[in-house]
């Protein structure tokens, strides 16, 4: 199916001017899997600028199971590359 041309324009604009992204630097790109279409063209507007997309996609409400039902240990238990990269990355959210 055809990319609606709206889609890519606001991919475009979310980057430069909501994110002011800039090559090299790292942007994490995250949604939920409604939200396809969109956050393909956001990595493709990404790679275009020469930045790193780092993408993120999750089944709808699979947040809210692991908050309603992860022990102590799971939820304390975060891996250090993610919290990492989290922290010097700027974040696209869906």
């Amino acid at each position: 199916m055809p990319i609606d041309l709206r889609t890519r324009k606001l991919a475009n604009l979310a980057l430069k001017y909501c994110v002011s992204l800039k090559a090299g630097e790292t942007v994490i790109i995250s949604g939920e899997s409604e939200a396809e279409d969109f956050i393909i063209e956001l990595y493709k507007a990404a790679i275009l600028m020469k930045a790193h997309p780092i993408m993120q996609i999750s089944p709808k409400n699979i947040d809210d199971f692991f908050y309603k039902y992860a022990s102590k240990e799971q939820l304390e238990k975060f891996p250090q590359y993610w919290f990492d990269t989290i922290k010097t990355a700027k974040r696209i959210l869906n």
